[in-house]
């Protein structure tokens, strides 16, 4: 009986071990860790390619159409939910921003009835770390706060004029594009959680094409200076600007960063992906095809800080386990291949 019971910890950590994990994998569905996944679309009908979503693996460079669409109504935006299971796109001639599943399954969340009047950007989509969601509202000059991902919404703050929208480690929301004065100036906005907005960064009559911020408080923007340039701003710092890279062949441009934060994805006009180091500066190209004209928008698929709990918590449990199915095969002489599978599943788990 003494046996049993000592056995009893390790069957209940391995159970509970086994049912969070298999609940993290299912609530991922098919997004892929570390995947870039891109919005790519025309304008109206009959113009090709039509609205697609295509899922880039950066390690082989492979490209797959996620989901496509049967026309052209301006797909744009991206932004993963907070709990990672959908991805959040706009439909700009559809008014409509659309929540996509891991299956390319989909839904309509939000529309004209909760307030949208045009969501635009490369990268007008955003979540704040309480799970708010962010809309730039082209047609009314302005980003909406939809909180806790849905309606009603309240205007956040009005913006000077056409962009894109991204957090910073901060908390602090950035605006960049242009305002609609006359000179059509190129600007940055900084805009704290209470609404106060001042101005960060500014680039005379070239414009920001794309921003994005990372984990540890780099701030990445591009303008449409020199065919291209990129500014990269650590602490979220304006005073220091450094250019990461300049002269890059495409007025048009969209960021994201890699996971592992060493890699700054850019998609261009001509729809090449390319991977710029995030301290050199150095250039490569992380996929083309043959269907890309224009990249709208880009997201990373990384795990969210709560499954990144729970897989640290499944770790420790299974880790646990290990320690414990070791100390039975010393007392027992049991088969100590379940503490080898233990370890496959939490391997398994972390880079599916």
């Amino acid at each position: 009986m003494r046996q049993l019971r000592k056995f009893r910890p390790v069957v209940a950590a391995v159970a509970l071990a086994f049912h969070l994990v298999m609940a993290a994998v299912a609530a991922r569905a098919e997004f892929q860790y570390g995947h870039v996944y891109v919005t790519h679309a025309g304008t109206g009908d009959p113009f090709t390619p039509i609205d697609t979503i295509y899922e880039i693996d950066p390690a082989s460079g492979q490209v797959s159409p996620f989901l496509q669409y049967t026309n052209n109504r301006g797909l744009g935006g991206m932004a993963f939910t907070p709990d990672g299971s959908g991805l959040r796109v706009f439909r700009r001639s559809l008014n409509q921003i659309l929540e996509v599943r891991g299956d390319a399954s989909q839904s309509v969340v939000l529309s004209g009835s909760d307030g949208l009047a045009g969501p635009a950007g490369n990268n007008g989509l955003a979540y704040d770390r309480n799970g708010d969601f962010f809309v730039f509202n082209d047609g009314f000059d302005d980003i909406l706060r939809f909180p806790g991902g849905h309606g009603p919404p309240d205007q956040f703050v009005p913006a000077p004029g056409y962009g894109s929208i991204a957090f910073g480690a901060s908390g602090d929301l950035y605006w960049g594009g242009h305002d609609d004065g006359p000179q059509y100036d190129g600007l940055v906005l900084r805009i704290r959680p209470d609404g106060t907005t001042t101005y960060f960064d500014s680039f005379g009559t070239r414009n920001v094409q794309s921003l994005t911020g990372d984990s540890v408080g780099n701030l990445y923007v591009m303008t449409d200076e020199n065919t291209g340039t990129i500014y990269k701003y650590p602490a979220e710092n304006p005073a220091l600007r450094q250019t990461l890279r300049t002269g890059f062949g495409s007025f048009f441009g969209t960021l994201a960063v890699s996971p592992d934060l060493q890699t700054l994805y850019v998609g261009t006009s001509g729809g090449t992906l390319w991977g710029v180091d995030t301290t050199s500066g150095a250039r490569r190209v992380v996929a083309a095809g043959d269907g890309f004209e224009t990249f709208n928008a880009i997201a990373v698929y990384v795990p969210e800080p709560s499954s990144l709990l729970l897989a640290f918590t499944g770790g420790a449990l299974l880790s646990r386990v290990r320690r414990s199915s070791r100390r039975q095969v010393t007392l027992t002489s049991g088969d100590p291949s379940c503490s080898h599978h233990a370890e496959d599943l939490s391997a398994r788990y972390f880079w599916e």
